[in-house]
């Protein structure tokens, strides 16, 4: 199989080339940065996204391209499949995929596509036993994430949000905490509200509310970041200042994810290093699109897939019924 890359120097960019490489693919890793491209092994291309002939013309020479630039638009995805390749999409960002929900597209698009979103949506359909759901996703800030990924987490800060639990009602990302059982290394955590996109389609699939929760291994920055959703200019006070933060903090690269429903069935799934998690994922969906006919159209991660078919220990509790 032939998969180009895009972003493929950033930190989930290159571990998912690793990944697809370790499955036998022809990876081409593409990105603007000539410097950064040098530093990376196997074959690279300079791309810039904003030039859609480049794009379009790059795509027709793979058969799959999977987006890890964290570059958030759908004409890029249009311009891909029209060029004959298969799309992967791993943004956990809401209203893109909402809006890449309602175009059309020539070949596969599929989304929600790593961990959150991700297995976020696998674990959720494997517990679900027709009650409401919480997700819990916890991140260690001892890895180094990619920039876009910081972004993510930045631009979340005093961002309103279409609330589940309630027709009309909106809630701000980092607020609405729960306290909620982790690993057995991390024990007791508060959990925050945030806008994972995988509560709003679960939500309208599954006929029952699906909230998705968010938290760090140090509890002192998911209290600072409580704090600062309701600061004014807050997003823009952090993003400033990442660029003089190390790429990494004092604490772990472990990350879990927690599914629990209302009538106490729990699942969990926990690893290390969730760019690699990420990445493990990202690497068999495009797989799955070179082996299979996928019908042209978008396509969410749990249309296509299940729990079992990614390898990942999981720890059940409580009754589970399958549909």
């Amino acid at each position: 199989m032939s998969v180009l890359v895009l972003g493929g120097y950033g930190a989930t960019g290159r571990e998912t080339a690793h990944s697809l490489r370790e499955l036998g693919a022809d990876v081409v890793a593409a990105g603007r940065d000539e410097a950064k491209l040098a530093e990376l092994c196997g074959t690279t291309l300079r791309l810039d996204l904003n030039d859609v002939e480049a794009v379009r013309r790059a795509a027709a020479e793979a058969e799959v391209v999977v987006n890890c630039a964290g570059w958030e638009d759908p004409e890029l995805v249009s311009a891909v499949t029209d060029a004959g390749a298969a799309f992967v999409e791993i943004s956990a960002t809401s209203r893109y995929l909402a809006d890449l929900g309602r175009r059309t597209y020539a070949r596969p698009v599929v989304t929600d596509v790593g961990i959150a979103p991700g297995l976020t949506n696998l674990l959720a359909l494997d517990v679900h036993d027709g009650s409401p759901l919480d997700i819990v996703v916890q991140l260690g800030v001892g890895e180094a994430h990619g920039y876009a990924g910081r972004k993510w987490t930045y631009n979340l800060l005093g961002h309103d949000y279409p609330d589940t639990t309630g027709a009309g009602r909106t809630v701000r990302a980092y607020t609405g905490s729960r306290k909620v059982r982790l690993t057995p290394e991390l024990g007791v955590r508060r959990a925050y509200r945030v806008d994972f996109p995988e509560q709003h389609v679960l939500t309208a699939e599954l006929g029952v509310p699906v909230t998705s929760r968010f938290c760090l291994d140090s509890a002192a920055s998911g209290a600072l970041f409580s704090l600062l959703t309701r600061i004014p200019g807050s997003r823009s006070l952090v993003t400033f200042a990442d660029r003089f933060l190390p790429a990494s903090l004092p604490g772990s690269d472990a990350w879990s994810i927690t599914v629990e429903s209302r009538r106490g069935a729990r699942i969990q799934v926990t690893g290390n290093g969730q760019s690699r998690a990420t990445a493990a994922v990202t690497a068999q969906v495009a797989r799955r699109l070179t082996r299979t006919e996928t019908p042209a159209g978008l396509h969410r991660i749990h249309h296509l897939f299940t729990l079992a078919d990614f390898p990942f220990t999981t720890h059940r509790e409580g009754a589970v019924s399958r549909r």
